[in-house]
């Protein structure tokens, strides 16, 4: 399922800045197309579309990619679930950053563009702290359902952005957790560049690469992720579709980045520049041990899996996010492994793609005896912890933390 490759000195090119000069990281074979698609069966999540992951990193601009991505067999109208306000931790930090972005921006009385809207909620968030209105494009929209969050303050079109002419200017455009779905974020970018008025104010959020190459953040790696931007690609990126760069942060836990800029007419000027930061050797040296270092993570675990069927243990993984359907499939012939846990309401009773394990309640922990739950997000643990206590659930919570990465350093 795994494989290594040497060198790829073929014609594939960067997404980010056309770079040919790529390296092969890691080859990841028969992987669920979505990991945010759940099934009514077990039958037909073990029949769900699959694909492979060629993972390249450019020697240019530090870009991670998908070579081996195929933008025609994705379709984001299908029954598309990847909402995160379900958990309060995330919702605290969702709460947490609207307010920043209203005070910082004074986004009030504004009207707010977002790209990748999901069911509206930090958009919502957005316009209801600073009285503002604004508009969403997201082709995976569902109406039904979807009624907390619409209102006469903002509304939601299942369409892509840049498909019919803006409205009205906007006076702030976010977009988080989209561009790494976008085969070709240069064109996107551009778009938005050259329809927003200028100067206007953008902020983007995208998974951390430097996080899953440095912190072994392995779980992220999944079919609808196209990119994976670090510090490099992502302000290589902006600044080459013509943005002027404001800040560069590294957010929740390192695990996202968020980029501040504005729309600008620096036609690309900037990105040519060589980029002189430190985290670059870091990343490459990085980059070369990443598929030795990704096979120990996956034996430890393995091994880990292994010992609690040896002991009769069963083990749940909390979480039907792409995190516990990516470790799911990795560690689908493993035993141990019988339920995922989550709080979404929309998957509980379903079942996930690739290797079909049931998506159930927290409530189910009371019926049926689980001995560990498996926290793919230590970011998450304190908030699973208390809802284990309230409902009077004993299992051990085993971490995907630092304990296997340490292994895996020094093994």
């Amino acid at each position: 399922m795994i494989e290594q490759q040497p060198f790829s000195a073929s014609a594939i090119r960067c997404p980010v800045c056309d770079s040919a000069d790529v390296n092969r990281c890691i080859s990841i074979a028969d992987v669920p197309i979505y990991c945010n698609v759940s099934y009514e069966s077990q039958q037909q999540g073990l029949e769900a579309p699959r694909g492979d992951i060629d993972l390249q990193f450019c020697n240019r601009c530090s870009h991670l990619f998908n070579a081996a991505f195929e933008p025609d067999i994705v379709d984001y109208a299908v029954e598309y679930e990847n909402a995160l306000h379900h958990s309060a931790r995330f919702l605290d930090y969702a709460e947490s950053l609207s307010a920043e972005l209203v005070k910082l921006y004074d986004l009030r009385e504004k009207y707010i563009v977002e790209i990748g809207c999901g069911p509206g909620h930090f958009l919502s968030l957005l316009c209801s702290k600073g009285n503002n209105q604004g508009i969403g494009f997201d082709p995976s929209y569902k109406s039904e359902g979807s009624s907390d969050y619409s209102s006469a303050k903002i509304s939601i079109l299942q369409e892509q952005f840049g498909t019919r002419p803006m409205q009205r200017p906007a006076d702030f455009l976010c977009c988080r957790h989209a561009l790494e779905h976008f085969h070709k974020p240069i064109t996107l970018l551009m778009e938005i560049n050259q329809k927003m008025g200028m100067n206007t104010p953008v902020y983007f959020e995208v998974p951390n690469a430097g996080f899953t190459l440095l912190d072994l953040g392995i779980w992220d790696l999944i079919y609808e992720h196209c990119g994976y931007f670090t510090e490099q690609s992502l302000r290589f990126a902006f600044e080459h579709s013509g943005f002027t760069v404001s800040e560069l942060t590294e957010d929740f836990g390192n695990q996202f980045l968020g980029m501040h800029a504005r729309v600008g007419d620096n036609n690309g000027v900037q990105s040519i520049r060589a980029f002189a930061l430190e985290s670059v050797p870091a990343l490459e040296s990085a980059m070369l041990n990443f598929a030795n270092q990704y096979r120990l993570k996956v034996d430890y675990w393995k091994n880990a899996l292994d010992s609690l069927h040896a002991s009769g243990k069963v083990a749940a993984v909390w979480g039907a996010g792409s995190k516990g359907v990516s470790f799911c499939n990795i560690m689908r012939e493993k035993d141990s492994i019988q339920y995922l846990i989550d709080i979404n309401l929309e998957k509980q009773g379903r079942y996930i793609a690739g290797s079909g394990h049931r998506i159930c309640a927290p409530e189910f922990l009371l019926q049926q005896s689980v001995d560990a739950i498996i926290v793919l997000n230590p970011m998450y643990t304190p908030e699973i912890r208390r809802q284990l206590d309230r409902l009077g659930v004993e299992a051990e919570i085993i971490e995907d933390s630092s304990q296997a990465n340490e292994q895996n350093h020094y093994a």
